[in-house]
């Protein structure tokens, strides 16, 4: 697609986007005329049937083109109107508000000022630990005069075992830790407790070994915790479909049986992916609904697409990678493992990073976090990339890129806009509201009205944060609590 990315300086002005087609004999052909184009963005920007690109407002998003099952994108800027005082740029505090600010400026937007102290402890807090600071936390805080009582506070609160239960909770909603994915009655709850006990004596381990973990999980579900998570998807196809979704970013469900409309992912990668997971075995233990994952090396896929090499069994193949050698002296499980958590692999880290992210400013720098094809745009071009990279030089820690995200001047910013930021959902110049998680909505509200809830058959006291299996709260259920 040309241009691949460009910037149209005024409302109104176009741009021509020209398709070039590169066949296998090494011909090129002009298809611009039997492309579909479609702007990502219709406020933003209008294409026509033809390509041609016309702004409508300031602000940048993608023209997706799509011809012959490949699909591509233009990525275009439109700039504010009007001057700005050079002064009120974003100070470059560290990496991610060096790559915000000089998005910032290519919009010609000026960033919301600092928030003040008050607002910093309570979003902090709420962030980290999920509850709010005391009275006498805040008077400490704010009368504070030092100039890295911010830095200092964040420190604290991430060392607390308030933030592993917090992080648990959002890990254990990520791979969909409930008593009903896992048996009946209290059979399930045995095993989600351990599985989320697991987690949470886990959580601060490098990521790579926690996912290297799961992925090669053995044993029994009711002694193993990550062997629950193979539990939680029987099939081959589930599995594969989960593992690229929740480490990579990638939803492979739509090449299931055909070709992916959107994205690179034929029948075939989605297959021979599954094939992997195919190799997972499982059986009846000798407790009721009990089961023993295991290594099956003899494990089969079969393609049941309706095109490509439908019926045929599959070899084991990476995403956008070349095939496995289909020898059973091989674990392929470890093979997936280690390929998936290596430094080099293309997605891993950039979907970590990314879905870490949304966490804290309410949604991805590309979005939605599980679906990070090529085609949408970052809301910041060269930040996630930069995370990625120091995510791998800090060995895979994700408190570390947490504290980068909570010293950024992007995460400190005010929630309230001014004149320049006022249409800005998503190049981060000021703080979106965004929803509480349920449960510590619901701890919120019991500390601020002093109530002493009992949540099931924990002991009162205990925080809805840090609770591993589901009660009956008519308070969870109405401000949405995961039930997957």
């Amino acid at each position: 697609v040309q241009p691949s990315e460009f910037i149209l300086k005024k409302v109104g002005e176009q741009q021509q986007i020209k398709v070039l087609a590169h066949f296998n004999d090494n011909t090129v052909e002009d298809v611009t005329e039997k492309t579909i184009f479609e702007s990502k963005d219709q406020p933003i920007a209008k294409v026509s049937v033809d390509g041609l690109t016309t702004a409508k407002r300031w602000g940048s998003t993608a023209v997706i083109a799509r011809f012959l099952g490949v699909v591509s994108a233009s990525f275009l800027t439109i700039p504010r109107m009007g001057e700005i005082n050079p002064a009120l740029h974003m100070p470059e505090g560290n990496i991610i508000d060096k790559y915000v600010s000089k998005k910032l400026k290519k919009l010609n937007i000026i960033p919301s000022r600092l928030c003040n102290d008050n607002t910093f402890i309570r979003r902090v807090f709420l962030d980290t630990v999920g509850m709010l600071p005391s009275t006498n936390q805040v008077e400490s805080f704010i009368t504070n005069n030092s100039l890295d009582k911010r830095s200092h506070l964040i420190n604290q609160l991430l060392e607390s075992p308030e933030f592993e239960h917090n992080r648990t909770l959002q890990v254990s909603d990520m791979l969909r830790v409930h008593p009903r994915q896992l048996g009946n009655g209290s059979f399930g709850e045995r095993a989600a407790t351990i599985f989320h006990e697991w987690i949470r004596k886990h959580i601060n381990r490098p990521y790579n070994q926690f996912v290297k973990d799961l992925i090669t999980a053995k044993g029994s579900t009711y002694q193993v915790g990550p062997a629950n998570f193979y539990r939680i998807e029987g099939s081959p196809d589930g599995r594969a479909e989960t593992i690229a979704q929740v480490f990579l970013g990638i939803r492979l469900s739509c090449a299931r049986c055909h070709k992916h409309p959107f994205d690179r992912w034929t029948t075939d990668d989605y297959w021979n992916f599954a094939a992997f997971t195919g190799k997972v075995g499982s059986r009846n233990g000798e407790l009721y609904q009990e089961q023993i994952i295991y290594y099956n090396p003899t494990g089969r896929v079969v393609n049941q697409s309706v095109e490509g090499n439908r019926g045929r069994v599959t070899d084991p193949k990476f995403l956008g990678g070349d095939k496995i050698d289909s020898n059973f002296q091989i674990d392929h499980l470890q093979l997936l493992a280690d390929w998936i958590t290596s430094p080099t692999n293309p997605y891993f880290a950039r979907a970590t990073v990314n879905r870490i992210w949304s966490y804290y400013f309410g949604w991805g720098i590309i979005d939605p976090v599980d679906d990070m094809r090529e085609t949408p745009p970052s809301a910041v071009e060269g930040l996630l990339e930069a995370l990625a990279e120091q995510f791998i030089k800090d060995e895979f820690d994700t408190k570390s890129i947490i504290h980068l995200i909570l010293n950024s001047r992007t995460y400190q910013l005010s929630a309230e806009p001014n004149e320049t930021n006022n249409l800005d959902d998503r190049f981060f110049s000021r703080f979106y509201p965004r929803a509480i998680p349920a449960q510590v909505l619901l701890d919120v509200v019991n500390d601020v009205t002093e109530t002493k809830e009992k949540f099931g058959r924990y002991p009162q006291g205990t925080r809805a944060v840090s609770t591993p299996l589901p009660y009956s709260s008519r308070f969870l259920d109405l401000f949405g609590r995961s039930e997957t």
